[in-house]
């Protein structure tokens, strides 16, 4: 039924051309047979009924040229006005459809520019390249993406490549040409380089246009800016490799932490038995040191998976980096200079003193490893306010106010290919048995567990420049007792107080009370929270509760803490960990107000820590039975 139309509507139509051909013919020998005022008019009639065919989709001049050839009985007259009136009609149906032309391209202008902000927000450009012309045509997105403006930048094949980076131009231009050549191809990734010195990275699609003849003359594709989202991704791998890492560093950490412990107290011990023999004493220190030193490579392992216990307080910045300018100076040596730009006003932050005199030393160790023919260090410090839009060095920071320390040397630089590895865990260009390679991956995991961020530039020749932004803090210095500091090298000794021990590991406890008993406490043993329940139920006279954090069944070594000090007000308090379990519990921790001694611990670092809690508890009560006796005094003993 629908061939069969088709086929009448084109007969139809040849019949209409051929009809009107011949009026036009007729008319024509009309006119010249007719006189000149006649031919005048006839000439009118004629073009505007021309007119009327040009430009009338309607078929109305084709059907009134057939009406003509159709009624010859017609005056000439009568055909003029006929023509006339239709050629007005055709003006007048003529500017309306300009008009709804008008309208069209108006509504055409504005989809594009709906379509132009749409990949402006999904950062989508698209492009044409011209095979004959070696040049590309590229929308507006497409020169933002680029930083360039179409007032002055022609997109030729050879000004497209002078912005791209030199890794990845090769790339390009085999994409492309293999586009021309017919082969399809995925996307690809691209390093560009805009005129302001910022590299992005876009994702190129394209498709070849086959023409006909089957030639290729335009190719045509899209880039996309995925920048943020290639960031976004390689902040999630190393966020998984963290987690893996933790987890594994985790796993073993609390065991062998426990063994180290195990093996450095029984040397310490040991030292009374061997003091008479030098031979004796020399093995007993070398096999200590080694223990140490693994002890040493366990804590770097856990400040790379973020898994080491801090003991976070309010810092100066400044404060810390005087203190340890000498020592510093001393580690660079004499032809290496030391050079303090310190902000006036730095604002607070709330970090690990400890670990961040060890990050800070370790950053000046590598400069000085830098700087093998002498140089210059620089550490500064400023305030600084990340936005959620700053394009800085520090892509990933939440937006907020940070303390920036930098850390910039002299030295001979990182090359690329060794920067984007400069903080991986065992990763070292140092000579072998000279690293350990975890240095600058402790300093990571120390920042960023802090809620901060490291970033790095250099180039090779030119010296290297480490930033480390920490996040502000509006907390205050909590005012804490003076304690008694002791001058004696010695380790001191303790005044028969009661301590209570709690350790699930039986060889690690019975070595911890034997160094507790030799250092002159009274103690008690417990395995886990419930055992310890019932020593403190029956023996009122403990003094100290020192306990691990891990411990088995259902009640940790803080919530133990938390309902001895409930049941008794005046028991002191002291946790220990082999890493970070306190994570999540921060608040709880603090709020006890107890120290952490981390896991393995040196006896005379056990000695210091228990002996300073309790000399801080008895200055407390000290200080409180004054005031409480002060004549007028409301204030009562807590």
């Amino acid at each position: 039924m629908m061939v069969a139309e088709n086929i009448s509507a084109s007969r139809k139509l040849a019949y209409f051309e051929r009809t009107a051909t011949g009026c036009v013919r007729k008319l024509l020998e009309t006119l010249l047979r007719a006189g000149s005022a006649t031919r005048e008019a006839w000439l009118i009639g004629l073009t505007a009924a021309l007119v009327c065919i040009w430009i009338d989709q309607s078929g109305i001049g084709t059907t009134f040229f057939h009406f003509v050839a159709a009624h010859p009985e017609y005056e000439l007259d009568d055909i003029l006005l006929g023509a006339l009136a239709l050629g007005v009609g055709a003006l007048l149906f003529s500017l309306r459809r300009w008009r709804d032309l008008k309208c069209e391209i108006a509504a055409r202008k504005r989809t594009e520019e709906r379509l132009d902000h749409a990949r402006g927000i999904a950062r989508i450009g698209s492009w044409e390249y011209d095979v004959a012309a070696n040049r590309y045509i590229w929308s507006r997105e497409m020169y933002r993406l680029r930083g360039l403006s179409p007032d002055t930048f022609v997109p030729t094949s050879s000004a497209v490549a002078a912005f791209v980076h030199p890794d990845d131009e090769p790339q390009l231009r085999r994409f492309r040409d293999d586009l021309r050549a017919g082969v399809a191809r995925g996307p690809i990734d691209v390093r560009i380089t805009q005129p302001s010195g910022r590299i992005r990275l876009l994702r190129y699609e394209g498709q070849a246009i086959v023409d006909h003849d089957g030639s290729i003359r335009h190719v045509v594709g899209t880039a996309q800016d995925i920048t943020e989202e290639e960031l976004a991704r390689r902040q999630l791998i190393h966020a998984q490799k963290m987690q893996e890492i933790g987890n594994l560093a985790g796993g073993i950490a609390h065991d062998f932490n426990n063994v180290l412990g195990i093996v450095v107290a029984n040397l310490e011990l040991l030292q009374d038995y061997t003091a008479g023999s030098t031979a004796a004493e020399e093995l007993r220190a070398d096999a200590l040191a080694g223990a140490l030193h693994g002890a040493e490579l366990t804590h770097q392992l856990l400040a790379y998976a973020r898994r080491q216990p801090l003991q976070a307080k309010v810092l100066d910045l400044n404060e810390l980096i005087g203190s340890m300018s000498r020592l510093l100076a001393r580690l660079l040596g004499e032809n290496i200079t030391l050079d303090l730009h310190l902000a006036s006003d730095l604002w607070k932050v709330l970090i690990d003193p400890t670990q961040m005199e060890a990050s800070l030393t370790n950053l000046i160790a590598n400069a000085r490893d830098a700087m093998t023919q002498g140089g210059e260090v620089t550490i500064s410090t400023r305030n600084v306010h990340i936005s959620g839009g700053d394009e800085s060095d520090s892509p990933g920071l939440a937006p907020g106010a940070y303390v920036v320390l930098l850390v910039s040397d002299t030295g001979a630089g990182i090359s690329p290919g060794v920067m984007d590895k400069i903080f991986d865990p065992f990763f070292t260009t140092k000579d072998q048995g000279k690293g350990s390679g975890l240095g600058l991956a402790m300093v990571r995991g120390f920042v960023e567990q802090s809620g901060g961020h490291i970033a790095a530039q250099s180039q090779s020749g030119q010296g290297t420049t480490f930033s480390i932004y920490l996040p502000r803090t509006t907390k205050h210095a909590p005012r804490l007792p003076r304690t008694r500091v002791s001058n004696r090298s010695s380790i001191e000794p303790g005044s028969l107080e009661t301590i209570l021990v709690v350790e699930d590991n039986p060889r690690l406890r019975y070595v911890t009370v034997k160094q507790l008993v030799h250092l002159g406490y009274r103690v008690f043993e417990a395995s886990d929270a419930e055992a310890a329940k019932n020593v403190l139920s029956i023996n009122r006279a403990v003094d100290m509760l020192f306990t691990d954090i891990v411990l088995p069944g259902g009640l940790d070594g803080i919530g133990l803490a938390e309902w001895a000090v409930a049941c008794s007000p005046r028991l002191l308090c002291l946790l220990t960990s082999g890493y970070s379990e306190i994570q999540g519990r921060e608040q709880r921790f603090m709020a006890l107000g107890c120290r952490l001694l981390k896991k393995p611990f040196r006896q005379r670092d056990l000695a210091r820590v228990v002996r300073e809690t309790f000399d801080r508890s008895h200055s407390s009560q000290v200080a409180a039975n004054t005031i409480e006796r002060m004549p007028g005094s409301d204030a009562r003993p807590v």
